[in-house]
């Protein structure tokens, strides 16, 4: 619900602090059945009712620290003896505080629950244990409102050192460990957060208590953003590391008393502090919505079912449920959680982790071992069957690393007894991107075998009824689904990113190609890999005739026409001729795995087509990388091969322009007959003795696998390969030295591995449904200031298929449709669609200028000036909002631009000049300094992009682009409507109405929506979801078209009205051709059409008749461009 906000932020606190007490920051009454500790049930009820009735007001560091310290005496009386902290005790607290210098630290400090001192309080006589070391409880992450557990609700908090005010300051056990941040009328939630930073800058969370702060909140009546504590101050405007509260069907929540009730309420906020956290050395991370959601929907499965869920042992293992969170949204930290909180419960004995592959292990092993740095448990893995086994049978810990095969072996060689006493123990298995793996035998071994476990899975891509294998699909392994977290909500999300998706025609070698499996070359003497692919310059002139000939044979055969034809449009082929194409590539087109001479070609023109395009896709030298997936090891080590023939010329374009490596499974190399083995060992070698010249290391055949970990860390940047920036991110202290540039791969890196240094994958290779999601995700991990604003993927092998085969995989695992399709080469195209985004927002920059009447950017309006502020402040955020997209666009040519050819075409096509960019970025700064609460630097801030209307689709030139602006387009303007309708608000209806029609793109529907208000508000308030608004816009445009149409008919006398509007439905050569002209004139009043210039007051009205048609004629044209809007 949507509430006009109120007069001033004061009231919103009040009621905010008010709201915060009804859910649970106040305490509750203790009885001594509850609590163990030397006070009677008056006394002890005294001390809770003095920590809850009073709100701690205008309270400074200091209040807040003899605060914290009576509630350790509260806590710890007993192991005190009743004799209170002395000041320099609570020193040596704030001592250990402030020794812990990063928010990851200080956090494990929280988590642990317990400190030290060395007590001094009292003299030897009066205390028994002074000199004693004691250790005092300090917090709880499983006493939630229960034990001695205390709320507080600190308002107006001063810092005196920084002279900053926090709004309101929650505190668990007298530890303030999150920090509110409120803003009320005409400001907003973001701005809160630059408030935060400005603190934070300021030094205020460094040492002392406020550097225990956890967590960050920021609000206005209607909006939310919460982080955790940064060491870096400006990572607080980080909108990677922002993120909104969400309901478990991850829709948003906005309105803050919903807030108060879903999110900062108790046990919610205290379970996001001390459950759902998790930090190493540095950082702390506080789960997003979907994967709290997640979890709880999984411990609900334990709470329930606790009683029956264990020791059944009729049941065919206990299917706990499945997880289905996008790959890239964090499944990783949330699986740890999920083992962490099973076992902090007593909901299990035993966590096993099992990766889908044992290369994976060491990836998860390490995540998981940074995640536990403040958790009291050890994380173990297993480095061979018999850790794994001893670990089930013997080991005292209780999370495991495994992987599938691992389990597997195990299952088959465990004796009876050894079966029973693993079943005696209660053991959860969390399988990680299961797919195929665990289908079929295997699974009914393992689950044979331990029949008394639980099990569940996370996946990003899980198996359905529709691609099933045999009779399996996931929920038959793991049973239902308990939280569902898609591509969609993710890329809405700007949890991962969208995609750019390229498809690659080589028209000469298509027709080529085609050729040859008609004969034609040999008929022509063409010898078919000498006379297309001669490097010598001299004899390219040769080649092309050569070309052009074939290309003559097909164009006149009808035998060969009409596939000459659809291999000349591939590119611009409509979704119609799909099906028709990918046959016609398949049974011409593919190359043949049995003719050598083919597959080399083919294999040259996919390198040379990389090499030649490189830049337009590694936006970063140094420092983003790309994976070629292909089909098998013998095609891995070609590619190899031939890429190092074009990096090794020394003369060449080419030479050593980037650095390439291989990898594949070392055990798939030695099978096959004699030739292919040796083939497959010579490359292997030949790979190792490239990667180690590059990289001065020395790995063999037999140390493959240590070859593969270094590539796997390298590529990701961890450990010693890490690269940073500056805070703006344009610059990378990296020389490039230990960077590799391109993995060739076969099934390796394909699922699992995950790098935000990955912004590109390339195929050739035919992959479907959960593999291809998988596969294409390893590109959508997110990066920072939109140095990386999507994923690249490129195909080369059948286009056409690889195109239907994406769109089907969207469809199941995104919800994300496609509709006409144009699948082009891009490669300039791309250059000359941003270059149009440019210019698209200078003209919209242009227009509002236009409305201000200050046509040549002297200035920008003043709010006082006017008499709508409100619309003015509207249309100066547009601005900045258009402003910061040309900033953008900007950026995203440097990374686009290679070639002296594409820089002049640039500088011809972008319509701003560099006077009026300068006259732009003085009014941006002014704009800045003049409106407060209108951040100039909002599209790096977590609501650029959300309430943005951008076109459903971007479908041109070849690059399907699927990102977070194309996916949501209106629903964030729906969805505030339908909160102000059942307020009932008249006042922010109408505002959010007009904001609306402010962002229409098209002229004619928001001049429409500009006359007809009122139908917007009912079409608004009726019907927001049965049909888009643009939908409806292009709807009534059309009918009020043809109604000014008709009267226009009526008006210059025109009768034959409906013969004449049958006739506009033609194409224009049609219609004026001089039969129909003819036609037109005879029933034409010439004089009622002259009165009706007259009456429209025009100047210079002709006065023949011929003129009069003409001027006529004109018109008639018009009317044929406004009604040809109509679709059919």
């Amino acid at each position: 619900m949507l509430y006009k906000p109120e007069e001033n932020e004061a009231k919103f606190e009040e009621k905010l602090i008010s709201l915060l007490k009804h859910y649970g920051w106040e305490n509750r009454d203790i009885t001594l059945k509850q609590i163990s500790d030397p006070f009677n049930n008056s006394e002890l009820n005294d001390v809770l009712k003095k920590y809850s009735d009073n709100v701690l007001k205008r309270k400074d560091e200091q209040s807040l620290i003899e605060n914290w310290k009576e509630i350790i005496y509260f806590r710890n009386r007993g192991e005190l003896k009743s004799i209170p902290l002395s000041d320099s005790e609570m020193e040596q607290i704030l001592d250990k505080v402030n020794k812990r210098n990063t928010v990851g630290l200080k956090n494990q400090f929280i988590i642990n629950g317990e400190v030290s001192i060395t007590r001094d309080a009292g003299t030897p006589e009066t205390n028994p244990d002074y000199g004693k070391t004691k250790y005092l409880n300090i917090f709880s992450k499983t006493d939630v409102n229960q034990g001695k557990t205390i709320y507080q609700i600190a308002q107006q908090v001063v810092d005196k050192r920084a002279n900053k005010r926090f709004d309101i300051v929650l505190l668990i056990n007298g530890i303030p460990v999150i920090q509110i941040e409120l803003k009320g009328k005409n400001n907003y939630a973001i701005d809160a957060l630059g408030q935060i930073r400005s603190y934070h800058k300021a030094g205020v969370y460094k040492q002392g208590i406020f550097s225990l702060i956890q967590m960050f909140v920021a609000m206005d009546e209607n909006e939310m953003f919460y982080t955790s504590n940064k060491n870096n101050a400006d990572d607080i405007v980080n909108k990677d590391f922002i993120f909104k509260w969400t309901d478990e069907k991850n829709e948003k929540i906005t309105y803050w008393k919903d807030i108060v009730q879903s999110f900062l309420n108790i046990p919610t906020s205290h379970n996001l502090v001390g459950i759902y956290s998790a930090s190493d050395d540095k950082d702390i991370k506080i789960l997003r919505p979907y994967q709290y959601w997640a979890i709880e929907a999984i411990t609900r499965e334990f709470e329930k079912n606790n009683n029956t869920i264990w020791n059944n042992k009729t049941d065919f293992i206990k299917k706990c449920g499945l997880i289905w969170h996008a790959t890239g949204s964090g499944k990783t930290l949330t699986s740890f959680k999920t083992a962490q909180v099973l076992i902090d419960k007593n909901y299990a004995d035993k966590v096993v982790f099992l990766a889908d592959r044992i290369a994976l292990t060491d990836q998860t092993f390490q995540n998981y071992s940074d995640f536990a740095k403040n958790w009291s448990e050890e994380v173990t893995n297993s480095k061979y069957t018999s850790s794994l086994k001893d670990f089930l049978l013997n080991s005292g810990k209780k999370l495991h690393i495994s992987s599938h095969q691992k389990i597997n072996n195990i299952a088959k060689e465990l004796s009876p007894s050894e079966v029973e006493k693993i079943n005696s123990k209660r053991i959860v298995f969390i399988l990680d991107e299961s797919h195929r793996s665990v289908f079929g035998e295997t699974a009914a071994n393992i689950k044979k075998t331990f029949y008394n476990s639980v099990w569940m899975g996370f996946t990003g891509t899980p198996i359905f009824e529709i691609n099933k294998k045999g009779e399996l699909h996931s929920q038959i392994i793991f049973g239902k689904i308990l939280h569902t977290y898609t591509m969609k909500n993710a890329i809405i999300d700007n949890n991962v990113l969208g995609y750019s998706f390229k498809y690659v025609f080589f028209n000469d070698y298509n027709f080529w190609k085609y050729a040859y499996e008609q004969d034609i070359l040999s008929e022509l003497n063409y010898d078919f890999v000498k006379d297309f692919w001669n490097p010598n310059e001299a004899n390219e002139h040769k080649k092309i005739s050569k070309i052009e000939k074939v290309k003559q044979i097909l164009e006149s055969d009808k035998e060969f026409s009409e596939d000459y034809f659809s291999i000349l449009h591939f590119e611009n082929k409509n979704n119609d001729d799909i099906d028709k194409n990918e046959k016609l590539f398949e049974k011409f087109l593919e190359p043949n795995y049995l003719n050598k001479d083919e597959q080399w070609l083919w294999k040259h023109l996919v390198v040379k087509d990389i090499l030649k395009t490189w830049n337009s896709f590694i936006a970063k030298e140094n420092v983003f990388s790309a994976i070629l997936a292909t089909n098998r090891i013998e095609d891995a080590i070609a590619y190899f091969k031939i890429f190092q023939s074009y990096l090794s010329q020394e003369d060449g374009p080419f030479y050593k322009k980037i650095k390439v490596s291989a990898l594949f499974d070392p055990n798939e190399s030695y099978t096959g007959d004699a030739e292919e083995i040796e083939f497959k060992k010579n490359g292997v070698e030949e790979i190792l003795k490239n990667y180690n010249d590059l990289f001065d290391t020395n790995w063999t055949i037999e140390t493959f696998r240590n070859y593969k970990k270094d590539l796997t860390i390298r590529l990701a940047k961890k450990d010693t390969y890490q690269v940073s920036s500056n805070d703006n991110g344009t610059n990378f202290n990296n020389d490039g030295k230990d960077h590799l540039d391109l993995v060739i791969v076969v099934n390796q890196l394909l699922t699992g591995f995950d790098s935000k240094y990955i912004n590109t994958i390339f195929f050739d290779k035919n992959l479907e449904e959960e593999h291809l999601i998988q596969a294409i995700s390893r590109t959508n991990r997110v990066f920072l200031n939109n140095i990386k604003p999507h994923g690249n993927v490129v195909f080369f092998n059948n286009p056409f298929k690889m195109y239907k085969n994406l769109i089907h995989a969207l469809d199941i695992y995104g919800n994300i449709k496609y509709a006409d399709v144009s699948i082009v080469d891009f490669d300039k195209d791309k250059i000359f669609w941003v270059v149009e985004q440019i210019n698209e927002n200078f003209n919209a920059i242009k227009k509002l200028f236009y409305l201000w009447d200050i046509p040549c950017f002297e200035s920008i309006p003043s709010e006082e000036e006017q008499d709508n502020k409100i619309l003015i402040k509207s249309q100066i955020e547009q601005f900045l909002l258009y402003w910061i997209k040309i900033y953008y666009f900007r950026l995203q040519l440097r990374n686009l631009v290679d070639t002296k050819e594409e820089q002049d075409f640039v500088n011809e096509n972008v319509q701003i000049t560099e006077k009026e960019r300068k006259a732009l970025e003085v009014l941006v700064r002014e704009a800045k300094r003049r409106f407060k609460s209108i951040k100039a630097d909002k599209f790096e801030s977590p609501i650029m992009g959300e309430e943005r209307l951008i076109n459903d689709y971007i479908s041109s030139f070849g690059k399907d682009i699927i990102n977070k602006d194309n996916i949501h387009q209106f629903t964030y303007s729906t969805e505030k409507i339908k909160r102000l309708i059942k307020q009932d608000n008249t006042y922010e209806l109408e505002k959010e109405i007009k904001k609306i029609i402010f962002e229409i793109k098209d002229d004619d529907q928001r001049e429409w929506a500009e006359h007809n208000i009122d139908k917007v508000t009912d079409f608004l308030t009726s019907q927001p979801n049965e049909i888009s608004l643009e939908n409806f816009l292009e709807q009534e445009v059309i009918k009020q078209n043809e109604y000014n149409f008709k009267n226009w008919c009526e008006i210059i006398g025109f009768s034959q009205y409906f013969w004449i509007r049958e006739l506009l439905n033609k194409p224009k050569d049609e219609i004026f051709n001089l039969g129909k002209n003819e036609e037109i004139r005879s029933i034409w009043d010439c004089g009622k059409y002259k009165q009706y210039l007259k009456e429209l007051n025009k100047e210079n009205v002709p006065t023949g008749c011929i003129a009069l048609y003409k001027n006529f004629q004109g018109e008639l044209e018009d009317w044929s461009d406004k009604l040809s809007r109509k679709k059919d």
